[in-house]
This record gives structure tokens, sequence and C-alpha cells, in this order.
């Protein structure tokens, strides 16, 4: 008895070949399918990682500097452009979801990283804006204010009226000059906000009318007896005889409530009162403020780039088949 075949039947209708020619055909295209789907995962991933990442960066860097206030029309044209993007993406999002390439709908439909996109670069561009705007306000601002001004050396304290020197950031006083800390006082609303006269070393504390004014908050005891620490520096130092001008203007009605007390309770005037951090290279410290508004902007990128690497491995894990195992759910991921 002649033994069977299993592909006799297919071969004597002619169809034999056909069909494994056909299989083969299937084969490849599932293999040039799954390259193509691997190609694209990469790809995905990239944009997914880079994209938010570079919106993230953009935005910080560009509203940190004076790029923004220079140059505003160019920036807000920027800003614009990248809110742009994730709206794209969103758009894509949306219509991925309503006509999807394979017809599904709904819970049905394939994974997309056009959504994960369109909220990432969102978030990357509103953290971007808003950290961009506040490195500006509390460091870049009060370095451009300050290198804007001019430099004042040798200058006796009972030289006033202080209106003299408005157009200076940083005072370097004649040396002896020091603070006197037996005058000084602290107006206590919720922050003690401290202030006590700069003296020359000849003048003393003999004068009427005190200009110059060292300043701090919660760095004295408001009552007496009078304590003050309010310095970059150890306040005994021989060295230390510089100070560096107050910018922020949200303290200032403050420092002027506690002058005026100490006005009343020491008998000495204020007319033209000038607000002074007390330190010894006010040079050095303004160069501190653009180092540490670049700073900020690098350690933020970081923290922001491995954020968003985190987001993009949850994203993935979520999409890849239950039940595999680790190395399984690895090769899932870049399949």
């Amino acid at each position: 008895m002649e033994r069977g075949n299993a592909f006799a039947p297919a071969y004597e209708h002619g169809t034999g070949y056909g069909a494994m020619q056909g299989m083969d055909d299937h084969m490849e295209l599932l293999t040039l399918d799954k390259n193509a789907r691997r190609r694209l995962n990469r790809s995905a991933l990239a944009q997914a990682m880079l994209l938010p990442c570079c919106i993230f960066t953009g935005m910080l860097a560009l509203l940190s500097f004076s790029l923004s206030r220079e140059h505003q029309g160019l920036a807000d044209f920027v800003i614009a452009c990248a809110f742009l993007v994730a709206l794209a993406f969103a758009l894509k999002a949306g219509y991925t979801w309503l006509f999807p390439r394979d017809g599904a709908r709904g819970p049905h439909r394939e994974p997309t990283w056009f959504l994960f996109l369109a909220a990432t670069c969102l978030v990357a561009w509103l953290a971007g804006v808003a950290l961009g705007r506040e490195n500006y306000s509390s460091r870049m601002q009060p370095y451009y204010n300050m290198i804007s001004m001019g430099m004042a050396s040798n200058v006796d304290p009972a030289d006033i009226p202080a209106t003299q020197y408005m157009d200076a950031s940083r005072i370097i006083f004649k040396e002896g000059s020091n603070v006197s800390e037996k005058l000084s006082l602290g107006y206590k609303d919720t922050n003690t906000y401290c202030v006590a006269p700069i003296i020359g070393n000849s003048s003393g504390t003999n004068l009427h009318s005190y200009d110059f004014w060292a300043v701090g908050i919660n760095c004295c005891h408001p009552i007496q007896p009078a304590a003050f620490w309010c310095s970059r520096a150890d306040l005994s130092d021989p060295l230390t005889h510089a100070g560096l001008r107050w910018m922020s203007s949200a303290q200032i009605p403050y420092f002027r409530l506690a002058i005026e007390q100490a006005e009343a309770e020491y008998g000495y005037r204020a007319s033209n009162p000038m607000l002074l951090t007390w330190t010894t290279d006010p040079d050095a410290d303004v160069e501190a403020l653009r180092v540490a508004g670049i700073a900020f902007v690098v350690k933020c990128s970081v923290v922001y780039a491995i954020i968003q690497a985190l987001l993009i491995a949850g994203f993935m894990t979520i999409h890849v088949p239950t039940g595999l195992r680790p190395l399984e759910k690895m090769k899932s991921l870049l399949a």
C-alpha cells in the first residue's frame, strides 16, 4: 500500500505550489511589517523623549534670560509655536481615536503615542513657561538690574544724602565702616523686617541722620536688647564694608516702617534711606545670581528629562500584553 502524502491532494489539484508561495509571501509581509513596526516604535520613543524635553528646556531658557524682554515679539512667536505643537498632537490623537486605521473605535483602538505626546508636550510647555518666569523674576532680573547700574567706591556713610548714589547698585564704603547693631530695630508683620544704620569709623553714632541702612528679614531681635545679624559675612570682619542694593520692591515698604520705628525709638532721622545687604564682595554676589539662574535651567532640564523617561516607561508598560515575563516584556516594548 502506498504511503499517503499529506500534500498530495494539493499538488494533484495544482494548488500546492501556489499555496506554499502565498504562505511565503505572507510570512515575508509579516516580517516586513514587524521590522516597520520596530522602526516606528523606536522613532516614536525618540519623539516622546526629545520633543517634550526640547519644549520644556526651550521655554525655560527663553523666559529665564533677557532675550524674551529684548525681543518680546520673537519670544511670543516661539512660545505660541511650541503651544501649537502640543495642540497639533492633541488634534491628531482625536482624529486617530475617531478614525482608527484598523476600523476599531473606543477601547478597541490600537494604542497610540499621539495622546501621550499631546499631554506631555502641553505639560512641558506649561512647566517651562511657569519656571522660566519664576527664574527670571527671582534670579536673572535682579542680576540684570544690578549690572545695569553703577558701582561707588570709598563712600563715607556720613556723606549724605544717599540720593547722590541712586544710580549705584554696589557700594564699597571706607575701611572701618560697619553696621551699628545697638541702633538696630525690627518691624514684625509675620516676618521680622530688620534695619540697622551703617556708620563710619570717624563719625560713629554721633550723626543725627543716617541714609545708608543694612537690612534683612528674620535676622534681628525686633525689641530691646538690640541684636542684628543680617549679613552675608561676619559683621565683625574688618574686611566687610560693602553693600548690595536691596532690589525686591515687595519688602521695601516694610523696611521703611521699621526705619520709622527706629527714628521714633532712637531719635535720629533717615531722610533718604538706601537699603543695602551688608556683604564683603558685592560683585561676587551679583555674579552668583547669574550662576544660580543658569544652574536652575540646567537642573530643571535634567530633572524633567528623568521624569519624562519614567513616564514613557510607565506608558509603554501599560500597553504591553499581560502575563509576559520581564524579558518578554522588554522584547515586546521594542517590537
